[in-house]
């Protein structure tokens, strides 16, 4: 078997309760380094856009990017590399947040647009996306999305759609909207799984349900 590879941004983009967080914010990477390096088989402090990652080609099942990709200058490039990485039938998984989600809307239609400490502003966040463009962006590292679903939904109570089926978001109302549009307009975050395409991932299960 394989193994995994997980990227991380910052120790203070971590939960709370995660022991990969310092109370100190400026020891935090070097914290969480050593503690990765207690749990895991290596673990690497670097940009990964400024570093040639010393791994073989296709030595990873599985590439975990959360919280990640939005904090690089390009993130098509950093993803290029990691699918390099990638084996054959393996995939990467990545969160990305919602440049259409409600209160982005709202913002914009207020005419501001503020970054926050953390959160979807998160003022280290350098890229946003929306639900069609992910395909592009993924193919842009010669990967095709296998999975898509969204990450903290927002309750549809807290925003329903009008009677007419409108959107209300700040001073922008959007009219007859679709459900794939609603659902959209309440993802926080885009969750996503890409490999490379033309693959059938399920040979090797069927292959051992067959012995």
């Amino acid at each position: 078997m394989r193994a995994s590879f997980v990227c991380s941004t910052r120790c203070r983009h971590c939960s709370r309760k995660s022991p990969f967080r310092s109370p100190e914010r400026k020891l935090g990477s070097l914290h969480a380094l050593q503690v990765a390096r207690q749990v895991l088989d290596a673990a690497v402090l670097a940009n990964i856009e400024e570093t040639d990652l010393d791994f073989p080609p296709a030595s990873f099942d599985c590439i975990i990017c959360a919280d990640v990709l939005e904090h690089l200058k390009e993130p098509e490039q950093a993803l290029r590399k990691l699918a390099a990485l990638l084996h054959e039938d393996g995939v990467i998984v990545m969160s990305l947040p919602n440049a259409r989600y409600r209160d982005v809307i709202d913002m914009l239609s207020h005419g501001y647009w503020i970054y926050m400490p953390e959160g979807i502003m998160d003022s280290t966040h350098l890229r946003w996306f929306t639900r069609r463009n992910i395909p592009a962006f993924v193919g842009e590292a010669g990967l095709e999305v296998l999975h898509y679903q969204p990450l903290s939904l927002l309750d549809a109570e807290r925003f329903p759609l009008g009677t007419q089926g409108e959107a209300r978001m700040g001073k922008l109302t959007l009219r007859q909207v679709s459900a794939e549009e609603y659902e959209e307009l309440r993802t926080y975050q885009h969750c996503v799984v890409a490999g490379h395409p033309g693959r059938d991932r399920l040979v090797t299960a069927r292959a051992a349900m067959e012995q």
